[in-house]
């Protein structure tokens, strides 16, 4: 989905040589505190975004939920977009969590985020500011062999 006047970010770190080879189109942002977890590399990502221009909005996302197709990011959008709230965090049946939309008035405080959990202390603190976006679909991200596998047969019954 194009959306106007958006740029993507990446966030490398492990293996960061081996990643970019396969980016295309996208900024690169490398962490090299990387170890320190999620919430460092989004406070990088932070740090860069607000270097290279002016944004009213950042969208969180992670590269291992290959589910999230076009409708879906459409329907968040959209969804974002007429709420009133300046957080939108999506709600699976079985977990809350990203991809979330934050106004830039949440930049600084999510430079300051250091922690393994990412975004979830600055979402902890401001729970009237959140809008909930359903997502019929389970939560499913791709962490270990055994949910790649099944996501390989996830995508042989699509084809069937």
């Amino acid at each position: 989905m194009e959306i106007p006047s958006s740029k993507v970010f990446v966030v490398l770190g492990a293996y960061a040589d081996e990643i970019e080879k396969e980016l295309y189109g996208v900024y690169r942002v490398y962490n090299p505190e990387w170890q320190r977890g999620m919430g460092k590399s989004l406070s990088k990502a932070v740090e860069e975004i607000t270097k290279e221009s002016d944004f009213d909005q950042l969208l969180i996302t992670l590269c291992d939920l290959p589910l999230l197709e076009h409708n879906y990011y459409q329907a968040l959008l959209q969804f974002h977009l007429l709420n009133k709230n300046s957080i939108t965090r999506t709600v699976y049946p079985n977990v809350k969590g990203v991809p979330v939309i934050f106004d830039c008035s949440y930049f600084s405080e999510l430079l300051e985020l250091t922690s393994e959990e990412g975004a979830k202390t600055v979402l902890q603190k401001h729970t009237e500011s959140i809008s909930d976006f359903h997502w019929p679909e389970p939560y499913f991200d791709v962490d270990t062999l055994g949910s790649y596998q099944e996501l390989l047969l996830k995508n042989n019954a699509k084809k069937d």
